[in-house]
């Protein structure tokens, strides 16, 4: 998949991995179980870019195969640095 993405942004998408690796492992390995079924916006979709930005949320949600809800597993927050 990488390989398709050029060599700048496969560089960022993989440094990206990495540091999720090591700041946030379990989220990182949550995340990439969740969207195993998924598809992929770099290569998958045949649709042309203009078309993907006129899309709702939902619409591109279906799309690639993610639930209508996303994968988040708990309610929406704010972190605790966050103006309330």
């Amino acid at each position: 998949m990488l390989r398709s993405l050029g060599p700048y942004v496969g560089a960022i998408v993989l440094w990206g991995a990495l540091a999720g690796c090591v700041l946030a492992p379990r989220r990182t390995l949550a995340a990439w179980r969740a969207a195993g079924h998924a598809r992929s916006l770099f290569s998958d979709i045949q649709e042309p870019y203009e078309q993907l930005l006129q899309l709702r949320i939902g619409e591109l949600r279906a799309l690639l195969g993610v639930p209508q809800a996303g994968l988040a597993d708990c309610e929406p927050r704010l972190h605790a640095g966050a103006p309330a």
